[in-house]
């Protein structure tokens, strides 16, 4: 029998940004030359995804280090992220 690996949070952490960025890649790998990503400062009681809202920061930052223009604005708790090659 194998056996089924817990993964520990920073590793589940790691694994979710890492979907992310994937994301974004495949995303601006067609036709498409920008994106855009919508995250809530207040997720929870609106429905948004924390994690979403958590780590877009790490995000932007790792597809900014591959050569993506990443910005974003904030407006009325919501922050709109662009994605551009």
């Amino acid at each position: 029998m194998s056996e089924v690996k817990t993964l520990s949070p920073q590793e589940k952490k790691e694994q979710f940004i890492q979907s992310f960025v994937d994301r974004f890649e495949t995303e601006l790998s067609g036709t498409s030359l920008t994106t855009t990503f919508m995250t809530c400062s207040d997720a929870p009681a609106f429905g948004w995804s924390v994690e979403e809202n958590m780590y877009m920061p790490l995000v932007a930052s790792r597809l900014r280090e591959k050569g993506y223009l990443v910005t974003s604005k904030v407006n009325w708790g919501v922050t709109d992220w662009v994605i551009a090659v």
